[in-house]
């Protein structure tokens, strides 16, 4: 049963993530929160869309918004998104599912730069790379091999539309 709820509540979110990008919606507390909330409605109710309980992780979040804010116009979409979605890692905003916000948000970036969804492929490999590339940036304090994967990732991405435009 949690399986299905939480395939309905993705599916959901996905398309409230569109939604947003067709109303030009930018990235705010308030939707990041409602995202949250969508993921896991019905399944965690006593935290939905709510912070963990902690003064450090609400002024860590007002910092991440303000850092979006100044950042938004001035990186590059790609490495605006795999910053983002590092930073709501490291700071770790929820008791469960920052890593699929985290992952939800660096696609909303995306989408509103009209850029491909970075998909982790369903394997036990893609999984394990995801997590020890995530861990290796994290350890070396190094943002860019992060960003490098997701980068190209996208570029994989891209090469296959090409290829499909091209038949």
């Amino acid at each position: 049963m949690q399986e299905h709820l939480e395939a309905i509540n993705f599916q959901e979110t996905i398309t409230h993530i569109k939604d947003l990008n067709q109303k030009k919606s930018a990235l705010n507390e308030k939707e990041f929160l409602a995202i949250h909330h969508l993921i896991f409605r019905g399944i965690k109710p006593e935290n939905l869309g709510k912070y963990k309980n902690d003064p450090l992780v609400i002024r860590e979040m007002n910092l991440f918004f303000n850092w979006y804010e100044t950042h938004k116009n001035k990186l590059h979409p790609i490495i605006l998104a795999a910053e983002a979605h590092l930073k709501i890692l490291n700071i770790d905003p929820f008791e469960n599912g920052t890593i699929q916000i985290a992952n939800l948000i660096l696609n909303w970036i995306l989408l509103q730069n009209n850029y491909t969804y970075v998909v982790i492929e369903d394997s036990q490999d893609s999984i394990d790379e995801y997590f020890f590339i995530l861990e290796d940036s994290q350890n070396k304090n190094d943002n860019s091999i992060f960003i490098n994967y997701i980068l190209q990732i996208e570029k994989e991405n891209l090469i296959r539309a090409i290829k499909l435009v091209s038949k």
